[in-house]
């Protein structure tokens, strides 16, 4: 349970926090958070690229406290996406910082837990993610039925 719930960390001390982090498997610095199922929206238009599937992340955490970004207090904000490629299976998470100024940085992936991981894929397929999927592969849609020619 303490895997997926932000903030299990807290008030532990430092050898019981690291002995947590440890068996969850996630480096997470000093006040991070995980992203859950809870805590994120899918937008859900999914979009189809060349060999992978882009969506944009609704985060409901602490952006700054999960991605060790500093926008509190400015107009600056993040933009979190996933891109998801079928054909390995890989999952990249990350975000762009927006600036007040109008610049904005490249996207940055960030390294995930696998239960970030694993909630991320759960509210992608929430949001389609299966039906983008078979649309590259160029499958038919179980829902219209075959037809033979």
């Amino acid at each position: 349970m303490f895997k997926t719930v932000p903030g299990d960390f807290e008030d532990c001390i430092k050898t019981t926090k690291t002995a947590l982090i440890t068996a969850a498997g996630v480096e997470l610095d000093e006040g991070r958070v995980l992203i859950t199922k809870d805590n994120i929206e899918i937008d859900r238009e999914l979009f189809i690229e060349d060999d992978y599937i882009n969506a944009y992340i609704g985060a409901w955490f602490d952006v700054d406290a999960r991605f060790g970004t500093q926008t509190h207090g400015t107009d600056d904000y993040l933009n979190v996406y996933a891109n998801f490629t079928p054909a390995t299976d890989e999952l990249e998470v990350g975000y762009t910082l927006l600036k007040a100024d109008g610049s904005d940085s490249d996207f940055v992936a960030v390294e995930l837990a696998d239960s970030e991981r694993d909630a991320i894929l759960e509210k992608l397929r929430e949001a389609g993610l299966d039906e983008c999927i078979a649309e590259m592969r160029d499958e038919p849609d179980e829902s219209e039925g075959l037809t033979m020619t």
